[in-house]
């Protein structure tokens, strides 16, 4: 079976014996890689509570530099050098991602930061039961409120916001999918609402249009 393409490649699964790892390559069949004295099977429960240490803060290495956050990272845009992070419970995020990563500031949420979308001058955040929260961007980190679309009652998981950018394509809770005008960021107002028969359980609406028409 030939790859037609460079790795990386996905790894499906991982299994540790005495000195030895093995790894499956989902397309480059079984790798074993040598780790005498470090590699053993997992042992059985002691009757002891694991120690987990504090998770470290960054994490450099010779190939990528990392930073880490309070929450799970749900997604990141980038403005030049700066990157907006929506960090879930960890709320927003804004780095500096050149030349190295680090953190400029947490923007206080008061519920957790699901997605993120910029287009233009502006941010758009999905801040779960706090509704989709407009922001304009100024100078590199900094940040004005501008305005706010929120369903009482629900939860808003997802942004997207094709060019030229005058509509949010927004997922509201667990069945519904709104379609927001934004030509007054200040008050932005749902033009078209559509209930789904099943669960929206994960970032469902395609990233831009289809013929520049069409939601997917």
């Amino acid at each position: 079976f030939h790859v037609d393409r460079d790795g990386p490649f996905v790894v499906s699964s991982v299994s540790v014996t005495n000195d030895y790892i093995l790894i499956a390559g989902q397309y480059t069949d079984v790798h074993v890689i040598a780790a005498p004295g470090i590699a053993s099977p997992v042992a059985e429960y002691s009757g002891s509570v694991p120690v987990i240490g504090q998770r470290p803060k960054s994490r450099p290495t010779e190939h990528y530099q990392a930073h880490y956050m309070d929450g799970q990272v749900y997604n990141v845009v980038c403005q030049g050098n700066i990157g907006y992070v929506a960090a879930g419970q960890g709320g927003l995020h804004l780095v500096e991602v050149l030349p190295e990563v680090r953190r400029i500031r947490q923007e206080p949420t008061k519920d957790r930061v699901m997605d993120v979308e910029l287009r233009n001058e502006y941010l758009y955040v999905a801040e779960g039961t706090e509704g989709l929260k407009i922001w304009r961007t100024g100078s590199p980190g900094e940040l004005s409120y501008v305005g706010r679309y929120r369903v009482e009652g629900e939860f808003i998981r997802q942004v997207i916001v094709p060019e030229p950018g005058q509509y949010a394509l927004v997922m509201v809770g667990s069945y519904s999918f709104h379609i927001v005008d934004l030509l007054d960021p200040q008050n932005p107002v749902c033009v078209f609402k559509e209930h789904g028969h099943g669960f929206l359980t994960g970032d469902n609406i395609a990233d831009g249009l289809i013929s520049r028409r069409y939601v997917g």
